[in-house]
């Protein structure tokens, strides 16, 4: 996942993600590895440890938008 954000942590870094994939929703918080950095402000994440239930849920957020581009 590449994400935009201030600061960039290094590449290697272990970071905790927090997502809000719906106003009002609980959100999924999951463990990542930033794997790369672009320009002082986007690094690439993968995720780390992510459990069956946040999956779904990221999938289910997914799938739309991924399927309205294609």
């Amino acid at each position: 996942m590449l994400v935009q954000c201030y600061p960039v942590f290094p590449k290697g870094a272990r970071v905790t993600v927090k997502l809000e994939l719906q106003p009002g929703s609980a959100p999924i918080q999951f463990e990542a590895r930033v794997v790369r950095t672009v320009g002082t402000d986007h690094m690439g994440l993968q995720f780390n440890r992510l459990g069956a239930m946040e999956s779904t849920r990221l999938q289910q957020f997914l799938l739309p938008l991924i399927l309205a581009v294609t």
